[in-house]
C-alpha cells in the first residue's frame, strides 16, 4: 500500500478516535446552506440543527441523562415533488451503570417524529432502544458489545 495513503488514513482515524472521547456540549445550534446546481437544476438546501443535553443524575457508579434535538431541512428551487420542508424532533435518554472498576453497562431509548409536520401519522414516528457493555482495558483502549 502507498505510504502516503497509509499515513493519511492513520491521521484520519486518530482524529476520529480522539473526537469520540470529547465531552458533549450542553447545547448547540448550527445552520448550513448549500446550492444544488448542474446543467438543468438550480436549487438550495438549508439545514438547521439544535440540541439540548441535560444531566439527570450522576455519581461515581451511575449516570442518567438525555437529549432533546430538532432538525430542519428545506429544499427549494427544484421540481415540486422534491422541494420540501422536512423536520425531525426527538428525545433520547440513557442510563449508565458501573459494574466493576473497568466494566460498564449502558442502556438507551429514543423516540422521535420525522415529517413535514403537515399531516402527522404513526408512520412519522421512530423508536429505538438498546444496550452496550464496555470494558476499559487501559486509558487508551475501551472495547464493547
Amino acid at each position: 500500500m502507498n505510504r502516503g495513503l497509509l499515513l493519511l488514513l492513520s491521521i484520519f482515524f486518530i482524529i476520529k478516535i480522539q473526537a469520540q472521547e470529547g465531552k458533549p456540549d450542553l447545547f448547540g445550534v448550527s445552520y448550513g446552506s448549500d446550492k444544488i446546481k448542474n446543467d438543468s437544476v438550480k436549487g438550495k438546501i438549508k439545514d438547521v440543527d439544535a440540541f439540548l443535553n441535560f444531566p439527570i443524575y450522576r455519581d461515581n457508579e451511575e449516570a442518567v441523562g438525555g437529549r432533546l434535538q430538532f432538525k430542519s431541512r428545506s429544499i427549494s428551487g427544484l421540481d415540486p415533488a422534491f422541494s420540501k420542508d422536512l423536520y425531525g424532533t426527538d428525545f433520547f435518554v440513557f442510563w449508565q451503570v458501573k459494574i466493576k472498576q473497568k466494566y460498564k453497562l449502558y442502556f438507551f431509548a429514543q423516540v422521535g417524529a420525522y415529517s413535514d409536520f403537515k399531516d402527522i401519522s404513526e408512520e412519522d414516528f421512530r423508536y429505538s432502544f438498546g444496550a452496550r457493555y464496555t470494558i476499559q482495558h487501559n486509558d487508551n483502549l475501551k472495547t464493547g458489545w
